[in-house]
């Protein structure tokens, strides 16, 4: 009896620890700023806080919007794309410049 109840002990540790990975994977999924790194919040952050000074506000990362239905393709799209993933869009040079300005207070 007791080698059983050791044992049902110990896939319930392995359960609650696979669930606690699950957890904080799906997470991070939800939060899809975190993929792209700690500074992402804070570029973020900092253009919301000078959205004022934007004709329009800037779009990104742009791999926000990118969206696989098979993850088959991971690998080629990230290796196609994968610097695009990172940028924005923004409507005219001026407000290049600023979000320029933003990201490299961040970097």
């Amino acid at each position: 009896m007791k080698v059983n109840c050791n044992k049902r002990d110990r896939m319930n540790g392995d359960f609650r620890g696979i669930k606690s990975q699950y957890d904080s994977a799906m997470s991070a999924i939800k939060n899809s700023l975190d993929v792209w790194g700690a500074g992402a919040h804070q570029v973020q952050r900092l253009l919301e806080k000078n959205k004022h000074k934007f004709s329009r506000p800037p779009i990104g990362p742009l791999g926000q919007y990118v969206k696989l239905l098979d993850m088959e393709f991971a690998t080629a799209v990230e290796s196609a794309i994968g610097g695009a993933l990172t940028s924005y869009f923004v409507d005219n040079h001026h407000d290049r410049v600023l979000l320029e300005q933003i990201l490299k207070t961040v970097a």
